[in-house]
């Protein structure tokens, strides 16, 4: 099979970067070839990729000519079976642009572009409605559509009125090894030296309001945290401006090395998004902790798209601030509790892999073009 992706891909990028790139890789490695049109001109691991800029319009007119040739030749020379749109812009320009050949089209729905903007912005109508004709033209237009999360399928299909038969769900997951047992106890032995209890969230500051919205909210909690006890410190992982953290035990460690040493020696990790943090898909970073066999204390926005947790057994769910920081104390409080649910999430630490992610994904291109 021949599959054209069309994504926001960049190289070493993450977040919405790593479902594209780590599905063509493993679609690649089950004998499928794969051309990839994104934010990135080049070859590697056996894929050609193509750039384009599906945001921005060019104002040069031989630019535009010569950009179009381009694609033009190489997308039609390659002759895909699919087209694979990820996100709401690429399945925008994909459907637009006549670079395209005709051939199967699928949009995977990271999230609905409507939910966010309502959850964001509720008061611009223009901007709502403006999204809601974009997406459902897409939505229409699509032959199928692959959801990131069962709650984005529900919303997509509720909000446009598909046939039930042309939505899926294929998860996000981790491209980080599953941790193993002489990891998890070079952690616990490490951790066992120290007087403070740490808990890690991963929000980098890239322009998705999502994460700064996460790190006010953690902010509230770690006020709450530190007018009871000195002991338990915040890191936060990830990129960008942030704001000076309104209290001693907020520390910023930015873009770390080392990903995975970062994340196995810390007590615990945090999704701390509030309700208003809108996102239709579940978070990679999620997934990450799980692979790595961490406890996670969630809102039940954080939640979102990770069905195989279950709150009390394999992870903890606060449903406000004030449950947020008495949830993390107690943790810290007790090693036991720490680890019995670690216990229950090792369990799990094999789950969200992209090989099955993407084997998901070609049996359901194999349906389409069979019927």
């Amino acid at each position: 099979m021949k599959i054209c992706f069309v994504s926001n891909y960049k190289k070493n990028g993450y977040g919405e970067s790593s479902r594209p790139y780590f599905l063509s890789i493993n679609l690649l490695n089950q004998g499928h070839r794969i051309l990839h049109v994104c934010d990135y001109e080049g070859k590697d691991d056996g894929i050609e990729y193509i750039k384009a800029n599906t945001w921005v319009w060019e104002p040069s007119i031989i630019k535009r000519i010569i950009s179009f040739v381009h694609l033009f030749f190489k997308v039609r020379t390659f002759a895909p079976d699919v087209i694979y749109m990820h996100q709401f812009n690429n399945a925008r320009w994909a459907l637009a642009s006549r670079v395209m050949p005709g051939a199967k089209f699928v949009f995977d729905a990271h999230t609905s572009l409507l939910f966010e903007t309502q959850g964001f912005n509720p008061e611009k109508a223009e901007d709502i409605a403006r999204v809601k004709k974009t997406e459902q033209d897409i939505c229409l237009k699509a032959d199928a559509i692959i959801a990131a999360s069962e709650e984005t399928r529900q919303i997509l299909q509720e909000a446009y009125s598909l046939p039930q038969d042309k939505l899926y769900v294929v998860g996000n997951a981790t491209y980080i090894s599953p941790v193993t047992e002489v990891e998890k106890a070079e952690a616990h032995n490490h951790n066992k030296g120290h007087n403070t209890f740490t808990c890690l969230a991963t929000l980098p500051f890239d322009g998705f309001l999502s994460n700064e919205l996460a790190l006010t909210y953690l902010f509230e909690i770690a006020a709450m945290v530190q007018a009871k006890t000195e002991k338990i410190k915040f890191v936060v992982l990830g990129g960008g401006q942030k704001p000076a953290p309104p209290t001693s035990n907020i520390i910023y460690a930015g873009y770390v090395p080392d990903l995975r040493k970062e994340i196995l020696e810390a007590d615990i990790c945090l999704m701390p998004y509030p309700d208003n943090a809108v996102c239709g898909g579940a978070r990679n970073k999620f997934c990450d902790f799980i692979a790595l066999g961490k406890v996670v204390v969630s809102s039940p926005e954080g939640m979102r798209g990770m069905q195989a947790l279950e709150a009390g057994k394999n992870c903890l769910v606060a449903n406000n601030k004030q449950d947020y920081a008495k949830q993390i104390i107690e943790l810290s409080e007790s090693a036991d509790m720490v680890n019995a649910l670690e216990a229950e999430v090792f369990k799990l630490k094999d789950y969200y892999n992209w090989k099955d992610r993407a084997e998901q994904v070609s049996s359901i291109f194999k349906k389409l073009l069979s019927s």
